[in-house]
């Protein structure tokens, strides 16, 4: 299929977003925004691009000063060179979100701060006008980062978990002002039915049935906790100083996942007239598009998989570079939703095009178990492949300023060796469920 065949206008505003279904191989061109592919992305408009300026600076430095100065933490000029006033801005943003106060943003902080910044510039503060009215456009950076974890942000403190209309104080925490008194009731629970063919048990009672349904991971939720770890120690561990491989796994993966959404907000900020909702419905329906190639990833042999995924990409009849596109849009649109279907599936449709270096994120979900079966075997294999293809000169798939040592991060946590650890061979800090075997710019 021509590229030209693959690229379709923007629909009439108008058009009701349907329901998320499978999409075809043959409408993978059409699967953002409604059905429209993304010209800008693809560059199927000739236009003259304007000669490019001469600048200087840090371009990350200048990014974190545009955005810090959108958010109301005045960094000055954003010339790209960090000074007294970046340095004092960054601190005061650190100290608005409760980080630590060192004036240098970590991965991480820079990851949500940037993030932040390309959502708000595309038009995604418009649901939180409650909260820019009550503490201006900081408290954005709050609201967002509420949502990646489920809960909703209400101004000066209030938060409020999903749908659960009763607030939390966050600053009752730690004070002894708070409701923990009352405990709520539970409903009747009906006794267990008896199994041993009529006898009588010497147990009496038996155990409670509460009829608990399964809870889907969250990865945002599981981030949290990460971070809350990564603060108490300090900082990342590197390669040189692991002492909880899990942990060192775990700082990596949510680099990744910061990245992604960063990554996914710019690109997804050139679409024109396109809704966080209908990028959310079109990466949805990626899952079913990929789902025969997904479904293999704990029984198929690695390279045999990545060999299976290439075939079926190049079905599609799209350049790679379209398909890069959408699928770091999508994998970042999955993470930013909190569904794990919807960041597997984009993944593979990155590795079928060509970047390898993405193997990495199934290590991640292998691992944890999200979105896959926890399969620390399967992980091991992926882990490597990403790590070998870095090594080939592949491009990174996440901070490329940082590649090497992130790669180091991760072959030092899988082999233990760092620190005297030992390599990673059974189970972990239940409290973060980790599974056996333990997951911007610059």
């Amino acid at each position: 299929m021509r590229i030209e065949k693959i690229m379709m206008v923007l629909l009439a505003g108008s058009m009701s977003v349907v329901q998320p279904t499978p999409v075809r191989a043959s409408d993978l061109g059409k699967v953002i925004v409604g059905g429209a592919i993304i010209c800008g992305l693809a560059g199927c408009f000739n236009k003259k691009k304007p000669a490019p300026s001469r600048s200087y600076g840090n371009e990350t430095v200048r990014t974190d000063q545009n955005a810090l100065n959108y958010f109301g933490f005045p960094a000055g000029t954003a010339d790209g060179v960090s000074g007294s006033r970046t340095r004092s801005a960054i601190s005061n943003y650190q100290g608005y979100m409760g980080y630590p106060m060192t004036g240098q943003l970590t991965d991480w902080e820079r990851g949500n701060l940037h993030s932040a910044y390309n959502r708000a510039q595309s038009g995604g503060g418009a649901p939180y006008q409650n909260v820019v009215a009550a503490e201006g456009t900081r408290g954005l950076l709050k609201a967002f980062e509420a949502e990646a974890r489920g809960q909703r942000y209400e101004p000066y403190g209030g938060n409020t978990y999903g749908n659960n209309p009763q607030p939390y104080d966050n600053n009752n925490y730690g004070n002894g002002n708070n409701n923990y008194g009352q405990i709520p009731e539970t409903p009747p629970v009906s006794p267990a039915p008896d199994t041993t063919g009529g006898g009588t048990s010497d147990i009496a009672g038996g155990l409670p049935s509460f009829g608990l349904k399964p809870v889907k991971k969250s990865m945002a939720q599981h981030c949290g906790s990460v971070d809350i770890l990564t603060q108490a120690n300090g900082r990342l561990m590197d390669a040189g100083s692991i002492t909880d491989p899990s942990q060192a796994l775990d700082e990596q993966f949510c680099a990744a996942r910061s990245y992604a959404m960063s990554r996914s907000q710019q690109l997804a900020s050139g679409v024109q007239g396109a809704t966080d909702e209908q990028l959310r419905a079109q990466c949805e329906g990626l899952v079913g598009t990929m789902a025969e190639q997904t479904s293999a990833l704990t029984t198929t042999d690695v390279n045999q998989q990545i060999a299976a995924s290439t075939k079926f990409a190049a079905q599609f009849g799209a350049p790679p570079e379209q398909l890069r596109s959408i699928g770091e849009i999508c994998l970042g649109v999955g993470y930013q939703i909190d569904n794990p279907d919807v960041v597997v599936a984009a993944a593979m449709l990155l590795v079928g095009a060509g970047e390898h270096a993405y193997a990495e994120v199934f290590g991640h979900h292998l691992r944890n178990g999200f979105g896959t079966p926890v399969d620390p075997q399967a992980a091991t294999g992926w882990y490597n492949a990403g790590l070998a293809a870095l090594d080939a000169g592949a491009t990174p798939a996440f901070l490329p300023s940082q590649s090497t040592q992130r790669a180091a991060v991760i072959r030092a946590a899988l082999s233990g060796q760092s620190a005297s650890i030992q390599p990673i061979t059974g189970a972990t800090d239940a409290g973060f469920v980790l599974p056996d075997f333990g997951s911007n710019g610059n």
